[in-house]
This record gives C-alpha cells, structure tokens and sequence, in this order.
C-alpha cells in the first residue's frame, strides 16, 4: 500500500490510508506475539517487498518497473505512524 500511495497519487485515498495504518498496526502485534521475528526483519521483508512489487502493479496497472527493485524505505520507516 506505501507503494501504491507513492507511486499512484490519483488514487490517494483514506481508505488507502486507513489500510496502511491497519497494516502497522497488525506487524506490530504480531512481531509482540513473535519476538523471534526480529532477528529476520531483513530478510522478511526482502522477500516480501518482491510480493508488494507484484501487488502494487497489478492494482495500479503500472508496470512493475516503476517500482524500485528493492524497498526504499527502512523497517523503521514503515512502522513509523504518519509515514507515507
């Protein structure tokens, strides 16, 4: 969704908003429930960021190029409310 609101801006949205505040919301409850998880933040989100890329172009009908080969945007980043 961070990709689709940065790269599509006609289709900004609350909704759009409301999805990625969601979003956070449920990563952090589940790295809670797994603190494990932590140690893999890199490699988790290298493999789904390759996800997201597919996603965002097939919702967007933009070509996956657009999009950066590898998320640009820190774990950190994501999580932080109010970053979009």
């Amino acid at each position: 969704h961070l990709l689709k609101w940065r790269y599509q801006p006609v289709a900004r949205s609350v909704s759009r908003q409301l999805t990625i505040k969601e979003q956070r919301r449920e990563v952090a409850r589940h790295l809670a429930d797994n603190p494990s998880l932590k140690a893999r933040l890199a490699e988790t989100m290298a493999d789904a960021y390759g996800d997201a890329i597919i996603a965002a172009a097939r919702e967007t009908s933009l070509p996956e190029e657009t999009f950066p080969g590898e998320c640009p945007w820190s774990f950190d980043q994501i999580m932080a409310e109010g970053f979009r």
